[in-house]
């Protein structure tokens, strides 16, 4: 199985949100993607428009995201290697996340995996809308 992608239609965007300009409802779980576990599931979603992501823990226990880091091919000929980026969120809480490039793989995708499925739950908030 492979990453499920969000697409940017599912992003959520202050401009359009049914609290207008007041922000987003963060604990609304039918905005968000259910994650997968497991190696190379998870969920991707294009970096061009996201700025932030909302992880939200529906389990009665913690739950571990990962951000999987690009490695440029001229890092690994000088044997450097990334940490991928793990966030620890405990039982029914939300973190909000701030992208940054460094997530950006070179297909645009920021790749996200978690250690659990069903409980693990995301999603991506627009960085802007230019009206």
């Amino acid at each position: 199985m492979a990453a499920s992608e969000i697409s940017t239609s599912l992003f959520r965007d202050f401009a359009t949100s049914t609290y207008g300009n007041q922000g987003l409802n963060a604990t609304d779980a039918t905005d968000y993607t259910i994650l997968t576990s497991g190696s190379g599931n998870g969920v991707k979603f294009q970096f061009s428009q996201a700025g932030w992501m909302l992880l939200y823990n529906s389990s009665g226990g913690s739950i571990t995201y990962t951000i999987l880091l690009p490695e440029p091919a001229q890092y690994q000929k000088l044997g450097v290697t990334f940490t991928d980026k793990t966030i620890t969120v405990a039982a029914g809480q939300i973190h909000l996340v701030s992208l940054d490039s460094r997530y950006k793989h070179d297909d645009g995708f920021i790749y996200v995996e978690t250690n659990t499925s069903s409980a693990a739950h995301l999603q991506v908030v627009k960085r802007y809308t230019i009206s």
